[in-house]
């Protein structure tokens, strides 16, 4: 018996709730171990999007983002909000680029647009310390996240930088995800929890203030064997 998911369902979570494409995967990943060991569950089947070609290279207005031929992509057209999602399904790789006015980002402080001038601001560090503005990023990509219960994520200080020009900020941010079978996770892996690491790489336009984020996610593993993919979708990145 298996279980069908379409593709307009995985372009939802794509899409409209990128942490919860993370939970799709690791299910998937879980019910096909559980099939292969002989355990009564049912295998999981996804109807794929278009596949990236061997030299994709997605370009916006904003930005260009070069992904590898096992990475799907799902290009939106949107003025603000997810520009860009795609992916590595069975590797649970995930890839999103976002686009917000800064002062979508500081109303979460009570800052209101009003407060704003892009002659006054020339940087990150004309808005807020690194670490502060980091909490703030993390707040709003998780305030509208359907994620499953649970989810414990924590700002990694270390990771904090600041580009010389000041308008690149990177950072990573880990996440621990809740297992439904940890013993069933444990018997595959030898580990009883999935540890993702996000790196952001968020960038502010002075002229525009407006912010773009690069978010590259996968579990802390796959980071270890796959990171001169994951590294290189983030060194091709570029801005308009």
């Amino acid at each position: 018996m298996a279980i069908y998911h379409t593709t307009p369902l995985l372009l939802h979570l794509l899409l409209n709730s990128i942490p919860n494409i993370t939970a799709l995967a690791l299910n998937i990943n879980l019910h096909r171990r559980s099939f292969i060991s002989g355990a009564v569950i049912s295998t999981a089947v996804i109807a794929s999007p278009v596949l990236a070609s061997d030299t994709s290279i997605y370009r916006s207005p904003d930005f260009s983002i070069t992904l590898p031929s096992s990475f799907y992509s799902l290009p939106r057209k949107a003025k603000t909000g997810v520009q860009f999602a795609g992916g590595n399904v069975e590797k649970v790789e995930i890839v999103a680029v976002e686009k917000f006015p800064l002062g979508d980002l500081l109303k979460l402080e009570g800052v209101m647009d009003n407060n704003l001038s892009s002659g006054s601001i020339k940087g990150w560090e004309d808005v807020a310390t690194a670490s502060k503005l980091v909490e703030l990023l993390k707040k709003y990509r998780e305030k509208d996240s359907k994620s499953a219960t649970g989810t414990k994520s924590t700002i990694d200080k270390e990771s904090l930088s600041l580009s010389q020009d000041g308008k690149l900020l990177s950072y990573t941010i880990t996440t621990n995800v809740p297992v439904q079978k940890p013993d069933l996770l444990f018997d595959s892996t030898g580990e009883f929890e999935i540890v993702r690491l996000s790196r952001g790489n968020a960038y502010l336009d002075p002229a525009s203030l407006n912010i773009i984020v690069l978010y590259v996610s996968a579990n802390r593993e796959t980071w270890k064997s796959d990171s001169e993919t994951l590294n290189s979708v983030i060194e091709q990145f570029r801005l308009f």
